[in-house]
């Protein structure tokens, strides 16, 4: 049985974070007090290198890059299972699906109905027969790598090409 990329990214990720405060102490104890580090003259980073403004397209940047989007892809898929299960299970109660937000709040996180309220993550209300191909919510700008996180009306989320999301997003 072949380790999945997400599970490799996983254990790229805890391994980098092992790593990284201890590289950072050595060389914080090799460096003089008295004499400023460039960085340090430079002031601290403007903006998050992480996480894009809205609108800005990603752009695959090294290493590090790929690991940190590997980690929100992580964060992303898991937050998406979340609420296509309430989804599901708010469908599977009363014979379609929610129709807003506020149906569903109490089974997921305060990040996702933050994500929904700012429009970083979309979701489709109301839908009367969600199935495994049916998209239910999705995040709103694909990857660098062209892809896009969907959660699907069978409680599950997954990675999709774009291709394959428009053609899902049409079928609906």
């Amino acid at each position: 049985m072949r380790p999945s990329l997400d599970r490799i990214a996983c254990v790229l990720i805890v391994g980098v974070a092992l790593l990284l405060p201890g590289c950072q102490k050595k060389k914080a104890a090799v460096q003089t007090a008295t004499a400023p580090t460039q960085r340090q003259a430079a002031g601290p980073p403007q903006g998050n290198p992480v996480l894009p403004r809205p609108g800005q397209k990603l752009q695959s940047g090294g290493v590090v890059q790929n690991v940190r989007q590997a980690a929100r892809r992580t964060v992303d898929l898991a937050q998406l299972k979340n609420f296509s299960l309430a989804y599901f299970q708010y469908q599977t109660l009363n014979g379609k699906g929610p129709s807003r937000v506020e149906d569903i709040k109490d089974s997921i996180d305060a990040n996702m109905i933050a994500a929904l309220k700012e429009g970083t993550c979309v979701a489709v209300w109301g839908l009367r027969n969600p199935s495994a191909s049916t998209v239910v919510a999705y995040v709103k700008d694909p990857d660098s790598y062209g892809t896009r996180i969907v959660a699907t009306g069978d409680g599950a989320s997954r990675r999709m090409s774009q291709q394959e999301f428009d053609a899902a997003i049409k079928a609906k």
